[in-house]
């Protein structure tokens, strides 16, 4: 879900979050449906590599300079590079350097309503969705 005008809001995202600061602005696009439609109000908040967890939402800067928001699939040792993919995507995005995130994304506001990232069922609904053994089985199920 790449972020139009991304240079100026990378700048100005950078510059906030690197003071600690929240940005909040509209997803565009498609690629995380369901879980981000176009529209929807995100909330970023910065991270650091080390509290990096398989199925945050993160705001990254792709390797054209565009503002990307993608789920973090997987991360290669300490301060490596890290598997993003979005949700309605099927492949996965080429492999980010970790000096590239700049924030995870805390929660969603649609139709007058917020969603909490970090609220336990959300949590709960990611543990299922990435285990191993979740993930056979659905795997197992899927019609041929």
């Amino acid at each position: 879900m790449p972020h139009r005008k991304s240079a100026d809001f990378l700048t100005t995202a950078h510059s906030i979050l690197s003071s600690g600061g929240l940005v909040s602005f509209p997803a565009k696009g498609f690629s995380m449906q369901p879980a981000i439609m176009d529209g929807d109000v995100l909330e970023a908040a910065p991270v650091a590599y080390p509290n990096l967890k398989k199925g945050d939402v993160l705001l990254y800067e792709d390797e054209e300079g565009k503002a990307v928001v993608h789920r973090l699939m997987g991360k290669a040792g300490r301060g490596g590079m890290l598997t993003l993919k979005g949700d309605a995507m099927v492949s996965f995005d080429r492999p980010v350097p970790a000096d590239r995130i700049l924030a995870r994304i805390v929660a969603i506001e649609r139709a007058g309503r917020r969603i909490n990232l970090d609220s336990f069922y959300v949590r709960l609904v990611n543990v299922f969705r990435f285990h191993p053994l979740v993930r056979k089985l659905c795997r197992s199920i899927r019609p041929q």
